[in-house]
């Protein structure tokens, strides 16, 4: 990492992307800084990606999936429902504003649907075919 998080300023980041995987999605959710990030953002309608456990785990407990529909590691679903999602069973679900992802053979398309979020379908399209994705 070339900062800490006590050193970023996330007031005009036009992403705030959480990694899944345990214990990294819990070290996330316990940790302030990140959850005022992500609640700043989420208020001010900005963008958020999530995978993995991170949806269920980080992302729920915020309030940020309530009303979304979202997806997660299978084994977190519970969790996702209870933070007020609509479990969706997909590699990856974009929402408004928020994209989530189910795990980590996903992580690819997970990549491009924030590409195709953020500079269109056309590059997403294009960066996909560039790593010979179909």
């Amino acid at each position: 990492a070339d900062n800490t998080i006590d050193e970023i300023d996330a007031d005009d980041a036009e992403w705030l992307i959480t990694p899944g995987g345990m214990p990294g999605a819990t070290n996330l959710a316990a940790s302030g800084k990140l959850s005022d990030m992500l609640t700043n953002q989420y208020r001010k309608d900005g963008r958020i990606a999530s995978i993995c456990a991170s949806p269920a785990v980080v992302l729920a407990p915020l309030g940020i999936v309530r009303g979304q529909n979202a997806t997660c590691y299978p084994s977190f679903k519970d969790d996702l429902i209870k933070g007020g999602a609509n479990y969706i069973d997909d590699r990856v679900v974009i929402s408004g504003n928020l994209i989530t992802s189910n795990g980590p053979s996903s992580a690819l398309f997970f990549a491009l649907a924030i590409v195709s979020e953020t500079l269109g379908e056309d590059v997403s399209a294009s960066v996909g075919a560039g790593m010979l994705l179909g």
